[in-house]
């Protein structure tokens, strides 16, 4: 078996607060969470809002397979699951698998996590190489860095910058906190080693998230 990490986008309906158990949308959402980490195959689940837009809840489910997942999809329990889930968004929900080629873990854990996703037309070695160096910079000269990984979308992916389907690359850098990842955009590090990731992408986008373990 080869783990995989589902990552999910959930938009929220208007004033559902999730992080307050007391209420029906925190209900609801502490009700989804204890199903899916009941999976089996399901090794852990991060989550949280986007800080840049609170209305976007974004899903990091690490599972052993991506077959794991798949079983839980095709069983009898998870019509009555999304319906459930369904309650509390606004929309139908954005998702797909990434398999890392690094840990991710260190960087979820961090007090802020931003996630980096860059599309381009097909997987290519050399892209994992320059992601690769480019976190080796990071590595060396960002303060307030916690962790970082990348890895490739398993499935295609639809993105405005794409004509038609392509591949991501996602890219997780855990910090202590936004401002210090905005200081280290600031630094010649940052300038000279940011167009590695740009150089072949067709598109890119960012965001933070105060990510949450369950």
């Amino acid at each position: 078996m080869s783990p995989v990490t589902e990552r999910a986008f959930l938009p929220l309906i208007a004033g559902a607060d999730i992080n307050d158990l007391s209420s029906d949308a925190g209900k609801v959402w502490q009700s989804t969470l204890e199903t899916v980490t009941r999976q089996d195959g399901c090794q852990r689940a991060y989550y949280g809002c986007q800080l840049e837009d609170p209305t976007t809840l974004e899903l990091l489910i690490d599972w052993d397979s991506k077959d794991s997942h798949q079983k839980f999809i095709d069983s009898d329990a998870y019509g009555p699951f999304g319906k459930h889930l369904g309650t509390i968004m606004s929309g139908g929900p954005e998702l797909y698998h990434v398999k890392f080629t690094t840990p991710h873990t260190t960087a979820c854990s961090a007090p802020v996590l931003e996630l980096a996703t860059f599309y381009f037309e097909s997987e290519s070695s050399d892209v994992e190489a320059a992601f690769e160096k480019f976190a080796k910079v990071a590595a060396k000269s960002a303060e307030g860095l916690v962790g970082a990984a990348s890895g490739w979308s398993i499935e295609e992916v639809e993105h405005s910058s794409l004509k038609g389907k392509g591949k991501a690359r996602v890219l997780v850098v855990g910090w202590q906190s936004v401002d210090a990842h905005m200081k280290y955009r600031e630094t010649q590090e940052f300038k000279e080693s940011v167009p590695l990731l740009r150089e072949k992408a067709k598109g890119a986008e960012m965001h933070h998230v105060e990510l949450k373990a369950f």
